[in-house]
């Protein structure tokens, strides 16, 4: 692609960035189990201070800022999601763990999920393909030795993926990825234009709290909205 003058991209070039990862067959089944009317999963991106290391920078305030999650927001998840009886998928950063492994321990004893989320919460986007891959089998292998369960589930950090994501996705033999947006059901993800066997769990910005919640000064991109405004 020509990022100065997209307009003189030929045609050939953006039809095979268009086509390099796009939403194969639906998911959705005819009816869900037990009559249910709709289905959910409900995940939780656990990225803690990997949310500042990933940029290559450790400013002490925002550490901190990361270390409250695991230290108070996570156990809150924890309850609310014990008193309603609910299950829900964790995506953490493999250093994010490494950090304090023992936290991992009261989310995999309430059978919640742990998915790889990254090493450091880098940017695949900017990554070549042997370092992503390097780093997709290092965050597994290091969830896995903590947890001891192989991690079947990815999520890209930042929901960037390079090129050649999806494609490391199937060959790691992860069951599903959760970072794309091309539908609200889950479907099978092609490369360029072929099957990967891979399930796509989609998510969306409006449907992240972070987009609404999180205050951000540096970029001030992500006002803060009060809670009552959200549920509205």
């Amino acid at each position: 692609m020509n990022s100065d003058r997209p307009w003189d991209t030929p045609e050939a070039d953006w039809r095979a960035r268009v086509g390099r990862v796009r939403a194969g067959r639906a998911l959705k089944p005819d009816r869900w189990p037990d009559g249910a009317r709709c289905a959910f999963a409900l995940s939780f991106d656990c990225d803690h201070e990997t949310f500042e290391l990933g940029t290559g920078r450790a400013a002490i305030g925002r550490l901190a800022w990361g270390e409250f999650g695991r230290r108070t927001g996570v156990p809150r998840i924890l309850d609310v999601l014990a008193r309603q009886n609910v299950t829900a998928s964790f995506f953490v950063p493999a250093v994010a763990g490494l950090i304090e492994p023992d936290a991992l321990k009261p989310i995999t004893d309430a059978g919640h999920e742990i998915g790889v989320h990254g090493w450091i919460h880098e940017n695949t986007s900017l990554l070549d393909r042997a370092t992503e891959r390097d780093l997709m089998l290092r965050a597994r292998d290091a969830l896995q030795d903590m947890t001891g369960t192989e991690p079947v589930g990815h999520r890209a950090a930042n929901w960037d993926l390079s090129g050649d994501t999806i494609d490391l996705v199937a060959e790691l033999g992860f069951a599903y990825d959760s970072s794309m947006m091309a539908d609200d059901s889950c479907y099978e993800l092609l490369s360029d234009g072929q099957p990967t066997g891979v399930v796509e769990i989609p998510v969306d910005w409006v449907r992240d709290d972070a987009v609404y919640l999180l205050f951000n000064r540096e970029p001030p991109t992500r006002p803060w909205t009060s809670p009552e405004a959200v549920f509205d």
